[in-house]
C-alpha cells in the first residue's frame, strides 16, 4: 500500500465508512488488503465486505466506473460480488481528510471460500474459464451512465505504474516493458476481442462454495484485450501446478479446462491463442513494479534476492516455451 495513505488513515475515517453504511467501528473485522483498507461485518445475517482507499489511488469516476460494471455483470447474471448502496443511497462515500479524499464502498460478501489445493480439479477450471468468458461476454453491452465513469485503457494504467514505482535506474526493464506496451497496444480491437474487463482474475479472487464460483475485487478493471483475461489465471495457477504433473502436462490440462470452459460461452480463435505468451510477459514485467511498490526503499536481503531472481525470468523470458505457436 502506498506510505502516504497508511499514514493519514485512522480509527476515525474507519468508523465514519462502517456507519455510512449502517455498520459501527467495533463490528468490523479487518481482513487486511494489499492496495485498499478490507474489512468484513454482518448486517440483517449478511455479511459485507467495507474497502477504503484514497484518491492518491483512485478517484471517485474511477470507483463509480468500477462498481457500476460489476452491478451490470450481476444483472446479467454473472456471479459477482454485488457492489451495495450506503444509508444516504450512495455507492461510493466520500470521506475528507488531512490530504486528499477517502473513499469507502461496500459489497456482498462472496459465499465459499479461496480454493485449495485438493480443489484443483478439471470441474474447477473449466468453471473458471466460464466464469471469465462471461465478463467478457457482458461487457460487450455495458456503458458507464457517465463518460467521466469510464475506466482507464490498460496502457496508460500500467505507463503509470512502472513511472510511478520503477526507478529510473532500472532501465533496461524500463525499455523492455514501453516496448512491449507498444507491441500489445497494436493488436487489433474489437467488441469481440476487446472491452473493459477484470484484469486480475487468478485463484485469489474469487470464491467456491458448493460447485459455484463468485468472482470480486474488479480493483483494477481496465479496458483490455479479452486474452489477457485467460492468460493472467495461467500466470498465477502456472505457480501452484497441481501435484505430479509436469509442466507440459499442466499447459495442455489448461487449455482443455479452463479454455474449454471459455469456448463454451466465447469463442477464441488460433489468433489470440499465439498472443498468450505475450500476455504473460506483460503480467511478468507489470509484478516487477508492484514488487517495488510493495517493498519500499528500504529492501530486506530476502525482497532483494526476489526482486533479482523476478528480473532474471523477464529477460530469461520464461514464457517463450509453453506450447503456444506464437504470432
Amino acid at each position: 500500500m502506498i506510505k502516504e495513505i497508511k499514514e493519514l488513515f485512522n480509527d476515525e475515517i474507519l468508523s465514519i465508512a462502517a456507519q455510512k453504511f449502517g455498520t459501527t467501528f467495533d463490528k468490523v473485522k479487518l481482513l487486511g488488503g494489499f492496495e485498499s483498507f478490507v474489512y468484513e461485518f454482518e448486517a440483517d445475517n449478511r455479511y459485507y465486505v467495507l474497502k477504503i482507499t484514497h484518491t492518491l489511488r483512485r478517484t471517485f469516476d474511477q470507483l463509480m466506473g468500477e462498481l457500476e460494471f460489476i452491478n451490470h455483470l450481476a444483472m446479467k447474471g454473472v456471479s459477482v460480488s454485488r457492489a451495495v448502496t450506503s444509508v444516504n443511497g450512495n455507492l461510493v462515500e466520500q470521506i475528507p481528510a488531512l490530504k486528499g479524499t477517502f473513499l469507502a464502498y461496500v459489497f456482498e460478501k462472496a459465499p465459499g471460500d479461496l480454493i485449495d489445493k485438493k480443489d484443483w480439479n478439471a470441474d474447477l477450471f473449466y468453471k473458471w474459464g466460464r466464469l471469465a468468458a462471461e465478463i467478457n461476454l457482458h461487457t460487450q453491452n455495458f456503458s458507464p451512465s457517465n463518460e467521466s465513469y469510464r475506466r482507464e485503457h490498460w496502457k496508460n494504467e500500467m505507463k503509470a505504474y512502472f513511472d510511478r514505482f520503477l526507478p529510473e535506474s532500472e532501465t533496461e526493464v524500463r525499455e523492455k516493458g514501453y516496448a512491449l506496451f507498444d507491441k500489445m497496444d497494436s493488436l487489433p480491437r474489437t467488441k469481440e476481442s476487446f472491452g473493459l474487463v477484470h484484469t486480475d482474475l487468478h485463484q485469489w479472487n474469487f470464491f467456491h462454495h458448493e460447485g459455484k464460483l463468485t468472482a470480486f475485487d474488479f480493483d483494477d478493471c481496465t479496458y483490455h484485450y479479452f486474452a489477457h483475461e485467460i492468460a493472467i489465471p495461467l500466470y498465477y495457477s502456472f505457480r501452484n501446478i497441481m501435484p505430479d504433473m509436469a509442466k507440459a502436462d499442466y499447459i495442455e490440462f489448461f487449455k482443455k479446462h479452463f479454455i474449454g470452459g471459455y469456448t463454451s460461452i466465447l469463442p477464441l480463435s488460433d489468433y489470440w491463442m499465439k498472443t498468450i505468451p505475450d500476455f504473460l510477459r506483460l503480467r511478468h514485467i507489470l509484478m516487477y513494479s508492484v514488487f517495488y511498490q510493495a517493498f519500499g526503499e528500504n529492501m530486506n536481503e530476502k525482497q532483494i534476492k526476489h526482486l533479482a531472481e523476478h528480473k532474471k525470468a523477464i529477460f530469461d523470458d520464461k514464457w517463450a516455451d509453453l506450447g503456444f505457436v506464437e504470432n
